[in-house]
């Protein structure tokens, strides 16, 4: 034996028909042949879980389990989860903001509901309050239907909305009463009906500056940031940066074989 590592017991054996082959002389020599194996094993094993194929079946609590650097990320998501709490998650493009989402949703008590995933930032503003609050036949120029949003989709389960700073003020207003009321109104109906949604929400920018410059309700961002991730950026935690790059070489390997 020469590592082990959690449930593993990494062996290098030999064999010999020829009876007691092997010396002591011969142990001590593979020791010391063994020492920089050991040395990468041990250095090359925390990218383990990163390899090609693993990806699709790893959960968002497993990949940040996986990165050794975000260890107090993973605990405030351990703390917050199994509450009703809003969460607003903070940090620059490619933090892993949605993964953390993931994660809140796996350790809460809605993780055998929904999770939904809509990016604010990536629907017009014609079409964004239709698809978070549905709306009913005639209630704008190819309202043929009555639709659906999100909100009714995840409801019972968690709705991650995604670049929430891209709102414009006539959705936050909308998404603040569905926040306070916990009912909301498809466009285009009297109506209200109660929804019962875990909200996450994320973002790249400066609330609080946007709060000041008027382009943010204060009263949503309060409601939004009841518990704040900030998430920092891979520079600051560069211990990370190894086993990321072990994972993308061999992704990218893979997609050439």
């Amino acid at each position: 034996p020469f590592l082990v590592k959690d449930e593993f017991i990494y062996l290098v054996n030999f064999w010999s028909q020829v009876p007691n082959a092997f010396k002591e002389e011969h142990i001590s020599a593979l020791e010391q042949l063994l020492v920089p194996l050991r040395s990468c094993m041990e250095r090359d094993y925390a990218d383990a879980p990163f390899r090609a194929g693993h990806e699709a079946k790893t959960t968002g609590c497993e990949r940040l389990e996986q990165c050794r650097g975000l260890t107090h990320i993973l605990e405030a998501v351990r703390r917050v989860a199994p509450t009703r709490a809003t969460v607003l998650i903070q940090g620059e493009s490619g933090t892993g903001k949605e993964i953390v989402a993931e994660a809140l949703h796996e350790l809460s008590l809605r993780k055998n509901k929904r999770f939904v995933r809509v990016n604010c930032g990536a629907l017009t503003e014609s079409l964004l309050e239709s698809e978070l609050f549905g709306h009913v036949r005639g209630a704008f120029t190819g309202a043929i239907e009555n639709k659906a949003g999100f909100f009714e989709y995840a409801s019972g389960g968690t709705l991650f909305l995604d670049e929430v700073g891209e709102l414009s003020l006539q959705a936050q207003a909308r998404l603040l009463r569905v926040i306070d009321t916990g009912t909301l109104q498809r466009i285009g109906s009297p109506e209200t009906m109660p929804v019962d949604v875990r909200l996450i929400t994320a973002t790249n920018r400066d609330l609080l500056k946007m709060v000041r410059e008027k382009t943010f309700r204060q009263d949503l961002y309060y409601r939004l940031a009841v518990y704040r991730i900030a998430l920092p950026p891979l520079r600051e935690h560069s211990v990370d940066i190894e086993p990321l790059v072990h994972f993308f070489l061999r992704k990218k390997a893979s997609d050439y074989q």
